[in-house]
């Protein structure tokens, strides 16, 4: 395993960026079947071979609603920049159409942050119609989803953060919001004309990326993980303001004498707390996050709780039985015996120290 840093990004997010990864990206583990396909490149590359390539993408593409709400998918600014809120698909309707394109309706809720507004909470409905298609090289399934039309999106503010908790809030709220949904809107549309690519290699291993990657290009990932006898959950980093909070995951444990095998360091801010939960917990937990303006207490103690300090690496193993777990990381003064120094809320310039934190998630046999 190893770490790969990128430039940090200016911790100033325009209103604009509210939204620019959200369910294109985050099939994070999308079951081509790779054992149908152990053929010549040259034969299932031939574009004249479209039945062949279609009925091996149509077995990809059932598992899309799966995949989809498997987990939360991370909002960035930019492909390799950290994630700055996360969207979770609550609803997936997913149709094989006659003329072999995926139509795919979902909705769900999330947050994010920005400078301007502090956190967003919102619902997000989406409607697309998927092109899919692959190519191979070498020992990799290059897996194409190219968006044929975007046929319907609507993004909905629940709730601003800055709004909320200035005492002047309520006499621009609903301005403030209405802009936020024209913003989300804007950006989703075209953000959703991008597409998203899923490479699947020979050994299992899976990785996506956002927009259409050449063959024999890989997606930025701070950690490379290849080559382990564990399976990749998640890598990839967070940036996590002051009084913020990132909920990774939900991660599926399936089977009995399984462990969380968890790695992360931390940049930007001396510590942070780390906490694990079950599903129903963590969701609860999640609901008031993404529509209260004020961070609350978590609603049932850990089942794990550490602190993650700066330059040092953290590495945990977590046996587990099968379930399906959220891996919190706080920056808060609300959860944990980590808290950031107190800040003025609701008020514009106020110090703000981000979390940058990178992490890798893995599941594999309990030692």
């Amino acid at each position: 395993m190893s770490s790969s840093a990128a430039p940090r990004p200016p911790l100033a997010a325009p209103l604009l960026a509210l939204v620019l990864l959200l369910a294109t990206g985050g099939i994070s583990c999308q079951k081509v079947g790779f054992t149908l396909v152990k053929l010549m490149p040259g034969v299932t590359n031939d574009p004249r071979n479209r039945t062949m390539r279609r009925e091996i993408m149509g077995f990809g593409s059932k598992e899309f609603c799966k995949e989809l709400m498997r987990r939360g998918t991370p909002l960035k600014l930019r492909d390799d920049a950290p994630a700055i809120g996360r969207f979770f698909a609550t609803q997936c309707f997913h149709q094989e159409l006659e003329n072999d394109d995926v139509f795919v309706q979902f909705s769900g809720h999330g947050y994010t942050w920005t400078q301007p507004s502090g956190r967003i909470g919102f619902k997000l409905q989406g409607a697309i119609q998927y092109n899919p298609d692959f190519l191979l090289e070498g020992k990799t399934m290059y897996a194409y989803f190219r968006p044929r039309t975007v046929q319907s999106s609507k993004f909905e503010t629940v709730m601003l953060e800055r709004v909320a908790t200035n005492p002047l809030g309520g006499l621009f709220a609903g301005s403030a919001q209405e802009t936020a949904n024209r913003m989300g809107n804007q950006i989703i549309a075209q953000e959703f004309q991008r597409g998203f690519t899923v490479l699947r290699d020979d050994d299992g291993s899976v990785d996506y990326g956002n927009g259409i990657i050449e063959r024999g290009q890989r997606p930025f990932h701070p950690y490379q993980v290849r080559g382990s006898d564990k399976a990749l959950l998640a890598s990839d980093w967070v940036e996590i303001h002051e009084q913020q909070r990132e909920f990774l995951g939900p991660f599926e444990i399936e089977g009995d004498d399984r462990a969380l095998f968890l790695t992360a360091n931390l940049d930007g801010t001396p510590a942070v707390d780390v906490m694990l939960f079950q599903r129903t917990p963590g969701d609860t937990w999640l609901q008031a996050y993404i529509n209260q303006a004020s961070t609350t207490p978590p609603p049932m103690p850990p089942m794990l709780s550490d602190v993650l300090a700066q330059g040092r690496e953290w590495k945990r193993t977590v046996p587990l039985k099968p379930g399906q777990y959220y891996l919190v990381i706080d920056h808060s003064s609300t959860a944990g015996p980590v808290s950031p120094p107190p800040t003025q809320p609701g008020v514009l310039g106020t110090s703000d120290v981000a979390a940058v934190v990178r992490y890798v998630a893995q599941v594999g046999d309990a030692p």
